[in-house]
């Protein structure tokens, strides 16, 4: 296949060409990848780097080969850390708001403890006269105003956030696979030719 031709030429090669043209490679290929750079212009930045350093048109197009395998990879670990990417830390953030939506505020519990003798007579006072049903009223406000308690918003509002993310973690995946088809198809217009003519190519660029 075309990808595994371009993997044994890349293998052969960037153990055994000049370090300088293994640096220029890792360098460039990391923007071709950002820039989502596209075959003319890909093409133009190694003619101009391979005529400044002296290379042979076969070294030339060896030199684009490598740059586009190299370019490959960088998607492919992309695409393997998003595959393998699972979400504990999210389930664990889902989990703890959960258990402290269903906890008194630790706050409130401090204050109500630091009330002097005096204040919690009176607050008991003031309770005493506050019918049944108009007390639970007001606790029922003060903990949800709209009506719904901290565990019934808050893991809702994790979970959107958790699907959200997710989406874009899709995306970005069928974006990384459509740009990887993309480099396969230059690729394969330029591999055969490099691989019959290895030998020179890879004498032309230590």
């Amino acid at each position: 296949s075309v990808n595994a031709k371009a993997e044994a030429f890349y293998t052969t090669a960037m153990n055994q060409i000049n370090s300088k043209h293994v640096a220029w490679i890792k360098q460039n290929a990391k923007k071709i990848y950002a820039d989502n750079m596209d075959d003319l212009s890909f093409k133009v930045m190694a003619r101009h780097y391979g005529k400044n350093v002296g290379l042979s048109e076969e070294g030339i197009e060896g030199l684009q080969v490598l740059l586009l395998r190299e370019t490959y990879l960088i998607g492919k670990k992309e695409y393997n850390n998003l595959l393998n990417k699972t979400s504990p830390d999210d389930t664990k953030k889902t989990t703890d708001q959960e258990s402290a939506g269903n906890l008194p505020d630790s706050s409130e519990l401090k204050i109500a403890e630091q009330t002097d003798s005096k204040s919690t007579a009176k607050k008991m006072v003031e309770k005493t006269d506050v019918p049944e049903s108009k007390s639970k009223k007001i606790t029922e406000n003060a903990t949800a105003p709209s009506g719904m308690t901290l565990s019934q918003v808050k893991p809702e509002d994790s979970n959107s956030e958790i699907h959200i993310a997710k989406d874009e973690q899709t995306l970005r995946m069928q974006e990384i696979t459509q740009r990887q088809q993309k480099i396969t198809q230059m690729l394969s217009k330029m591999v055969n030719q490099v691989t019959e003519h290895q030998k020179s190519i890879i004498e032309n660029l230590k």
